[in-house]
């Protein structure tokens, strides 16, 4: 028997595969339904807008250092931009690192590394949907990658 929920889901599916149809996209009717407890899960617009404002002020930090540029004008302009978006406290760890002036090559070598390995679990996810990728938005770990 299925649950409300399973028809709530049904119906999106079903409304997602009508307007795909629409226009003159080709569906794949095997897709499973989205679950309600992933969609309950969903991050609200203003975080996910918050962790990007951090990231790519974040990337453009690294961006500056990587090509030379003064640290210190850097880490102020980017500084100040994260207290006028009020996001200071929406930094990682890695991110404060490049903000404290702490981060070493290897820790950007281990990023980066760390985000070719999650890009690729995002591709795989799009091949096999059944592949795990936890949290991880495949939007934000391609725009990181690049930035790294």
């Amino acid at each position: 028997m299925e649950s409300s929920t399973d028809i709530g889901g049904i119906e999106r599916k079903n409304r997602s595969n009508e307007k795909i149809s629409k226009m003159g996209i080709p569906i794949c009717k095997g897709l499973p339904i989205l679950e309600d407890d992933i969609i309950n899960s969903l991050k609200s617009v203003d975080e996910i807008c918050k962790r990007a404002i951090v990231t790519l002020l974040s990337i453009q930090l690294a961006c500056d250092i990587n090509e030379g540029y003064d640290y210190n004008k850097s880490k102020e302009m980017f500084s100040n931009l994260l207290k006028e978006f009020q996001v200071e406290d929406k930094l990682n760890s890695k991110e404060k690192k490049i903000f404290d002036g702490t981060y070493k090559e290897k820790d950007i070598l281990d990023m980066l590394d760390l985000f070719y390995r999650y890009h690729w679990a995002c591709v795989e996810k799009r091949i096999k949907s059944d592949t795990n990728i936890s949290d991880l938005n495949p939007e934000v770990v391609y725009e990181r990658r690049r930035g790294l």
